[in-house]
This record gives structure tokens, sequence and C-alpha cells, in this order.
């Protein structure tokens, strides 16, 4: 994926937009930490540990 990252913020001249190149990864990883807050239910686990 990385390299098609790479070929995809090229630019003509051969320069690369490491910015945009970077964001990538970084949506990426707030969107999954959002998800993770979102879905995560520390009751749940808690209930199990106690349980056994």
């Amino acid at each position: 994926m990385s390299g098609r990252l790479h070929g995809y913020f090229e630019y003509r001249d051969g320069r690369h937009a490491w910015a945009k190149i970077f964001m990538v990864p970084i949506v990426l990883t707030v969107l999954a930490a959002v998800v993770f807050l979102i879905l995560f239910n520390e009751r749940k686990y808690q209930e199990n540990a106690d349980a056994e």
C-alpha cells in the first residue's frame, strides 16, 4: 500500500508530496482510535474477569 501511496503523491518532476503521504496513516490512526473509544466496553471485560 505504501508503494501505491508513494506513487500517487508523486509530482511530474519526480518530487513527492510528503505531507500528504504522511497524512494518510495519521488519519487512519485517528479513525481507529475513535472507533476503539466508541466500541470498547471496559465494564464487559471487568465483569468477565471478576466471574473467573
